[in-house]
């Protein structure tokens, strides 16, 4: 799908061979914003996603 002059994607599906038979995955993408340079590095983290290096280097 096109958005504000990108193309991203709008679904990925996966289908894999298991021990128990077949597992597929679908992911259906929506929602897409598309932001300036500036309003993603105004962005927080969540202190989840922060490596520990991070964490500790901030202290």
């Amino acid at each position: 799908m096109k958005v504000d002059g990108f193309w991203l994607p709008e679904r990925n599906h996966s289908i894999t061979e298991i021990r128990l038979g077949t597992a597929e995955l679908t992911i259906h993408y929506s929602n897409y914003r598309i932001m300036s340079k500036e309003q993603v590095s105004n962005l927080s983290t969540p202190e989840s996603a922060r490596t520990a290096d991070t964490i500790h280097a901030q202290r």
